[in-house]
């Protein structure tokens, strides 16, 4: 719940306020390590096999991805307005079919890849690494391996970084294959802290401060200290996840916001576009969006949304029941 909540502060804070949440890029970091953390989950506790496990997050992910993003280029075809950049039809359809088909979208008036959900660009890269690992997982059943994969992909995404002087590569067009590796040590790392978290001499954390220093480190404001977090930052975080402790009132919270997190991550950005299109035709003055109280109410229309989502996703349809038990 922590990544898309602040991935959403971000978004709403974008041009308004100057860096609210400094080092807010790790919140996609912690999105990565998380997914490989879970997917290793499922391997050992349910025999699921990589390539059924990439098809169900295929089949759960995708309709609520296309719906979110028809959305986000309806209100950028209907309210010019709503972006800061000149898109024509042609443009348009340029950059929504290379997205409905989960490809970044190279070629458009926006240097995003994913312009009409910005934060999607993310769910691309993880559902490459989940196919690219059904495919070569045979070849990663040592933890030895893992590990110097996830090496190697820090050491390539760092000397990227350093050469953009940036800790936070992959939405733009510019640098968007330099996502690839990023995602790759996130879900590598998480992996393997699934492994080391099993041990029984483990010490466990409460929540609370685990969720405290995950807060804590994305507001440090020390220069150059982006790719440090990246390296150790999130892998410390995810062990001390990994071994939190909670009381059962909070732990059953804790579960239920965290079905949620996906379908929030997924359409909170279509949500604040269209909010500040239906401002700009009330006449709300646009210093009023500034407002905690407009993030507040923002969240909440989200996590109504997100939660009309949970409630209907299970539903089967032949063409996803067939697939998912192919």
């Amino acid at each position: 719940m922590l990544v898309p909540l602040t991935i959403l502060l971000n978004h709403w804070s974008d041009g308004m306020y100057d860096r609210l949440v400094p080092q807010g890029q790790l919140a996609i970091d912690y999105f990565f390590a998380t997914e490989g953390f879970l997917a290793a989950a499922a391997f050992a506790q349910t025999q699921i096999t990589p390539l059924a496990y990439f098809r169900r997050k295929l089949l759960t992910v995708y309709p609520i991805y296309c719906i979110a993003l028809l959305a986000g280029a309806w209100l950028i075809w209907s309210f010019p307005s709503a972006s800061h950049f000149v898109w024509t039809p042609t443009s348009i359809v340029h950059a929504l079919v290379p997205n409905l088909i989960l490809l970044p979208a190279m070629d458009a008036p926006s240097p995003l890849v994913t312009p009409f959900n910005w934060p999607t660009w993310a769910i691309l890269c993880e559902l490459y690494v989940l196919c690219l690992y059904a495919v070569g997982h045979r070849l990663l059943t040592d933890w030895r391996r893992i590990a110097a994969l996830s090496a190697l992909c820090a050491a390539a995404y760092c000397l990227m970084a350093i050469s953009a002087k940036s800790a936070n590569l992959g939405y733009l067009a510019e640098n968007y294959w330099a996502g690839l590796p990023r995602c790759v040590f996130g879900f590598c790392v998480g992996m393997l802290l699934y492994s080391f978290s099993q041990r029984p001499t483990m010490l466990k954390i409460p929540a609370v401060v685990v969720w405290a220093i995950a807060l804590g480190f994305m507001f440090l404001t020390v220069k150059y200290i982006g790719l440090f977090l990246f390296l150790f930052g999130t892998p410390l975080i995810m062990l001390m996840a990994a071994r939190a402790t909670a009381p059962a009132w909070l732990a059953r919270i804790s579960i239920s916001l965290g079905r949620l997190s996906l379908w929030i991550y997924l359409v909170h950005f279509p949500i604040l576009i269209a909010s500040h299109v239906i401002s700009a035709e009330m006449g709300v003055d646009p210093e009023r969006l500034s407002s905690p109280f407009y993030y507040l109410a923002l969240v909440a229309v989200t996590f109504i949304a997100a939660a009309l989502i949970e409630r209907v996703r299970h539903l089967h349809w032949p063409f996803r029941r067939r697939l998912a038990t192919d």
